[in-house]
């Protein structure tokens, strides 16, 4: 997304796999949310769940814009559930990021900012 307002009243759903139990390793799903601009607005979650073969694989790109979760969380139960890169930006009003996993901010260059987020252990 590079500009606009786009609001999801419920849950983000990023490269899930349905459940109708297919062993088949050659499905995979992959998914991207990527923000250049403008405000994301999610009214739930952010989350990927993956089968037990591990064929899906899900980021989320922060690199301007606004991500607001409106305190939901990214990721699921497991740590590094999502791939969440923090590049420039603002993230408004995370609740829970990965399990308690680390918020890092991928590049040293571009300013990030973090709105009603609670302490997250940052680094670069």
């Amino acid at each position: 997304m590079a500009g606009g307002t786009f609001d999801v009243g419920g849950n983000v759903e990023l490269a899930t796999i349905g459940t109708s139990g297919s062993t088949n390793a050659n499905l995979s799903a992959t998914g991207l949310l990527q923000l250049t601009g403008g405000t994301f607005t999610v009214q739930g979650n952010i989350t990927h769940a993956d089968d037990t073969l591990n064929r899906g694989t899900a980021t989320v790109t922060l690199d301007g814009g606004t991500l607001d979760v409106t305190g939901g969380s990214i990721g699921g139960a497991a740590a590094n559930s999502i791939t969440f890169n923090v590049r420039s930006g603002t993230l408004a009003s995370l609740g829970e990021l990965d399990a308690g996993g680390n918020l890092v901010k991928s590049t040293v260059a571009g300013s990030s900012s973090q709105e009603r987020v609670p302490t997250l252990a940052a680094r670069r």
